[in-house]
């Protein structure tokens, strides 16, 4: 298994992290996950850009097993894995309840159907 660097961007704490902090958000891309960044400027990038409430974050350095990662940002081929998953889940759910499923119910889904082939 190989590893390498990725680095977590969190809002500061009273105390460092142990363990990075998986994102619940609703609008987040990928649903439910621990999200990482390959390069620190994009790092501290988007602690720029997503901590503008409390204006202050942290970046955590974190050696990672890269062998079952999914980059959307920077991997074409993951991205357009994903965007399909996406559209089959999307087109399923549609078909059953006549309604356009959120993006947390599809990546959900996602996620169910991932643990299901592992």
């Amino acid at each position: 298994m190989s590893q390498s660097i990725y680095y977590h961007t969190q809002e500061s704490r009273k105390s460092i992290l142990k363990d990075p902090i998986r994102c619940v958000r609703d609008d987040a891309w990928l649903g439910e996950a621990f999200y990482f960044w390959l390069d620190l400027e994009d790092a501290d990038e988007w602690g720029i850009k997503s901590k503008r409430g409390s204006k202050y974050y942290e970046v955590y350095q974190s050696e990672i097993q890269i062998d079952n990662i999914l980059d959307t940002v920077f991997n074409e081929e993951h991205y357009f894995f994903w965007f399909k998953q996406i559209g089959k889940v999307a087109k399923a759910i549609m078909s059953k309840t006549k309604m356009k499923p959120s993006l947390k119910e599809l990546n959900f889904r996602i996620y169910l159907q991932i643990q299901k082939d592992f």
